[in-house]
């Protein structure tokens, strides 16, 4: 009998802080210049960031990634109604503070 086989999605890394932090403001719906203000770094990295986790959700556009992250549980609404919260650990729900 064969190993069972491993899938890209099973051995991908989880997204990176940076990564998390923009998919995050991403799914609030703040675009590449917005995100970069709140975050201090260039659009230009802002959206390398972005490209990078659209490869590791598995995806081509930006609303497919907000899919993926919401479907994986990566991102919640907080506790008090106010926003969106990404957790950055792979899978791993956070609750709202």
């Amino acid at each position: 009998m064969t190993a069972p086989r491993t899938t890209y999605r099973e051995t991908v890394a989880p997204l990176t802080e940076r990564e998390a932090e923009v998919v995050g403001l991403l799914v609030r719906g703040m675009g590449s210049k917005d995100i970069a203000d709140e975050l201090g770094i260039s659009w230009k990295t802002v959206d390398v960031h972005i490209v990078n986790a659209k490869a590791k959700a598995e995806t081509t556009t930006r609303a497919g990634l907000v899919a993926w992250a919401l479907r994986r549980g990566l991102v919640e609404r907080r506790g008090d109604g106010t926003g969106i919260e990404l957790d950055r650990r792979k899978g791993e729900r956070r609750k709202g503070k």
